[in-house]
């Protein structure tokens, strides 16, 4: 992440869908730009599924974030993946349009820290 410009957008108090879809629309927009696009949001009721992975459904029981990871390099995706501490990264949608991986927990907030700390200098 360090050499990569990645960015924040973050749709977590937003409530009409139709401003959440514009800030999904402006990560992916920014990853097809050659960047790492950071989309933060609320899962709602209809996110949560049985198929849904054991910590996701506990941090959105508990009210917490869940993210995309977009970028176009499937490698690049991977090693930043592996540097925010998840163990087995699957990329989602990989080599289409909206590539991205899932964040939650302790990997999300990694992710937001380092971009903050990106931010300040």
């Amino acid at each position: 992440m360090a050499d990569t410009v990645v960015k924040l957008f973050d749709a977590t108090g937003l409530d009409k869908t139709e401003q959440r879809r514009d800030v999904l629309q402006e990560a992916r927009e920014f990853a097809d730009a050659g960047g790492q696009a950071l989309h933060v949001w609320q899962p709602l009721a209809g996110h949560v599924t049985p198929k849904s992975p054991f910590l996701f459904k506990k941090m959105a029981a508990a009210g917490k974030p869940w993210a995309h990871l977009f970028d176009n390099d499937a490698a690049r995706l991977k090693d930043t993946g592996e540097l925010l501490g998840i163990k087995k990264v699957v990329v989602r949608r990989e080599g289409k349009p909206g590539q991205h991986i899932d964040l939650c927990g302790g990997p999300l907030d990694r992710a937001r820290l380092r971009i903050a700390q990106d931010e300040d200098v």
